[in-house]
């Protein structure tokens, strides 16, 4: 999960035009519509990416990305019974991060978010979520 959040960190810092596709809402080629399986874009006007999956081996996956007041983060549920399942943990998730810290995700120095001299919480049992049963601090 850890290697798909680095990912999409990688993404939104190095390659921001391509990042900047993830945010469209539908296009159309020819007589075909399209639109973006990343719900969240229609129900949260700061989430602004990445990328979602299916298959029946591995649930409802998304990767998601927010943007509030010059910050950006990004969170990620594999595994999820349903799609709403996914999009709401999703959310929760992207929600308590931004209640959490601010995190400076330009990736200078050591390629570690830096807290910009606030304390990150310690991570705790409840702070981690199983799509579909968010920790009640997220209730």
């Amino acid at each position: 999960m850890s290697d798909l959040a680095l990912l999409g960190r990688a993404l939104i810092r190095d390659y921001p035009v391509a990042y900047s596709y993830n945010k469209i809402k539908e296009f159309t080629v020819g007589p075909i519509t399209q639109p973006n399986r990343n719900l969240l874009l229609w129900r949260d006007p700061s989430v602004d990416g990445i990328k979602t999956g299916h298959t029946d081996e591995a649930g409802w996956c998304l990767a998601a990305s927010a943007t509030r007041d010059g910050r950006s983060i990004v969170a990620v549920v594999l595994g999820a019974p349903t799609e709403q399942a996914r999009d709401d943990a999703a959310r929760a998730l992207l929600d308590y991060g931004f209640q959490q810290t601010v995190t400076d995700l330009s990736g200078a120095g050591d390629g570690a978010p830096s807290t910009n001299g606030q304390v990150e919480p310690e991570p705790a049992d409840e702070d981690v979520v199983n799509p579909g049963h968010p920790p009640a601090s997220l209730n």
